[in-house]
């Protein structure tokens, strides 16, 4: 008999080896695109007290970055506004 694999271990009756159809797959069915979409609504619905969207106070853009202070689009800088970061 193989021995089971340590993540296989970890993750207890959900294995990619075992199961007949993974939940990975019906979570990715419809392709890539729609799974990464469907992924972010639910994390955004389910924590959105630990999801922050670091928009550009002048165009409103959304930042490269959660501590980015200059926009990528407008070229708005807004690192001196009083902010002690």
């Amino acid at each position: 008999m193989r021995e089971a694999c340590p993540m296989t271990q970890k993750l207890g009756s959900v294995s990619l080896q075992t199961d007949p159809l993974p939940k990975v797959v019906i979570l990715e069915e419809g392709g890539l695109d729609p799974f990464v979409i469907r992924t972010a609504q639910r994390i955004i619905a389910d924590h959105p007290e630990k999801v922050f969207f670091n928009h550009c106070p002048a165009c409103n853009a959304l930042a490269r970055t959660p501590r980015a202070r200059q926009c990528r689009f407008c070229g708005h800088d807004w690192h001196y506004n009083g902010d002690s970061q």
